[in-house]
């Protein structure tokens, strides 16, 4: 769990870094709600809320699962990273509609390119940790499964 905590620092920390007085700029609330409540929304599709809790909370403290539950966080944690991705660009596509329904108002244009950006900017960092979430089960699972035959049809 340690080394979750310190890479999102890490990255949080490059982001002010890098950016300098105007990290603030890069937060923008509904291009986070557009994301985090789409991919839940399409994890929720697959997955059952008690199974999301389970995986999550045994990936992230690192707790042992069965090899039958190692498969199914596998795909929990790969159907996040797409679902985030995917939903990140609808984010950017409906912050362009927005953008391009009011070329009229010139104030519009920054907060609608900021929630087409923006909401790509998060998709992408959420699919981050869940790959992260992936290969941490991934590699668990290699080593308690005994069959080493992993043609199961996985996404990543």
């Amino acid at each position: 769990m340690l080394n979750w905590i310190a890479g999102i620092i890490i990255f949080f920390g490059m982001l002010v870094f890098t950016i300098g007085q105007s990290a603030g700029s890069v937060v923008d609330i509904p291009s986070i709600i557009i994301v985090i409540v789409g991919t839940c929304a399409l994890v929720l599709m697959a997955f059952t809320p008690f199974e999301i809790f389970t995986i999550k909370m045994q990936t992230i403290f690192g707790k042992e699962m069965e090899p039958a539950l190692y498969r199914r966080a596998k795909d929990f944690w790969a159907l996040s990273a797409c679902s985030a991705v995917i939903v990140g660009g609808l984010g950017s596509i409906l912050g362009f509609i927005l953008l391009l329904q009011n070329l009229s108002d010139p104030n519009s244009i920054g907060p609608c390119i900021a929630v087409a950006l923006l909401t790509l900017l998060y998709g992408i960092f959420l699919a981050g940790l869940s790959l992260a979430g992936y290969y941490k089960c991934r590699r668990k699972g290699e080593i308690i499964d005994t069959d080493a035959d992993d043609s199961d049809g996985d996404l990543l």
